[in-house]
């Protein structure tokens, strides 16, 4: 009791970045960075998570991680300017779409006891 977690984990809830994981990463010589017992949180698996620590489960998208994602698996950030741009991209959608939070690729699981 009292105790807490933060942990920080990659979402399966963007179906285009799942995609991606799925057919694309890992051939075309875009390098798989995570090894096969890894795999993104489902929704259904936070629901497990919030079950298991009894409502004491919250999911933050900070920092907003989508568009960066093109950056570091296709660009591999050689081109500056398009590096920035991704981030920007990132940065508002995070700040005037709100509601696009959820599809963010990379989530902080709060845990509290």
């Amino acid at each position: 009791p009292g105790g807490k977690a933060l942990f920080l984990e990659t979402s399966a809830a963007n179906k285009v970045l799942m995609f991606f994981r799925t057919h694309i990463i890992g051939r075309l010589g875009i390098p798989k960075m995570q090894d096969e017992i890894e795999y993104p949180l489902t929704p259904r698996d936070v629901e497990y998570i919030d079950k298991v620590f009894e409502g004491g489960c919250k999911v933050h998208y900070v920092p907003y991680t989508f568009l960066r994602m093109l950056d570091s698996h296709i660009f591999r950030h050689k081109i500056r300017f398009v590096s920035w741009l991704l981030l920007t991209g990132d940065r508002l959608i995070y700040r005037y779409l709100p509601f696009m939070r959820k599809y963010s690729y990379v989530m902080l699981v709060d845990l509290t006891r």
